[in-house]
């Protein structure tokens, strides 16, 4: 048997930046997610049978909809400063333990490659392949039970850093919206099939400048 063949395949590239985005997604932004949209109009209710004609129909009142892209929250550009600045220092502070499990990976593909085994295997010392295939094991053991380690560690700090900016966010999308007489805030990030035909029912930028420039909250 090659050794090669021996070697647990595994993910090559955790808590990469795409990793820590996806872990984001994990936090998601239900606080500000809708899932339909309410027409600006007037209903009549229809009359059931048997129901006198002079019956009150129902009316709705006109509603305001307005949308707003919870994607744009972190970008580093234009995004929400306290959440930007939340994941950068998630960047910061695991950033030893991807290099460490980056250098342990690019040890067992060297380990992993055809090139260092002889041509003929049978010609190897049963010792020297019983010590590699050892070595790439355990090796493996190590790397995966540094991401499992890792990776907890990665949600739960993410959950202290973010949950309380998304709850003050929520809070203050409300006051946003009640202020301008919104009465529907529709997030288009968590609702593919939706169709904007006019762009100033928008609201992502305009709320986040005035969130920016309020004082962070404690």
């Amino acid at each position: 048997m090659r050794l090669s063949d021996s070697a647990i395949m595994i993910d090559m590239k955790l808590m990469t930046n795409y990793r820590l985005r996806l872990i984001y997604i994990f936090i998601t932004v239900t606080a500000i997610a809708f899932s339909s949209v309410v027409a600006s109009a007037q209903v009549t209710a229809p009359v059931k049978p048997g129901i006198a004609n002079t019956a009150a129909a129902q009316i709705i009142p006109p509603s305001k909809v307005a949308t707003i892209n919870s994607d744009v929250f972190i970008d580093p550009k234009i995004g929400v400063t306290r959440l930007v600045k939340a994941f950068a220092t998630l960047d910061a502070e695991f950033k030893p333990r991807h290099d460490e499990i980056d250098v342990l990976l690019t040890q067992l593909d060297v380990l992993n490659k055809p090139s260092i085994l002889p041509a003929n295997i049978a010609d190897q010392d049963p010792k020297v392949a019983a010590a590699k295939k050892g070595q790439i094991e355990q090796l493996t053991t190590n790397i995966k039970k540094k991401q499992q380690e890792g990776q907890a560690l990665l949600d739960k700090r993410t959950k202290d850093l973010t949950d309380p900016i998304y709850a003050d966010l929520m809070t203050s999308l409300d006051a946003f919206a009640k202020k301008r007489g919104i009465d529907l805030v529709l997030d288009v990030s968590k609702s593919n099939g939706v169709y904007i035909f006019n762009r100033g029912v928008d609201i992502t930028t305009a709320f986040i400048a005035e969130y920016n420039a309020k004082p962070a909250t404690p």
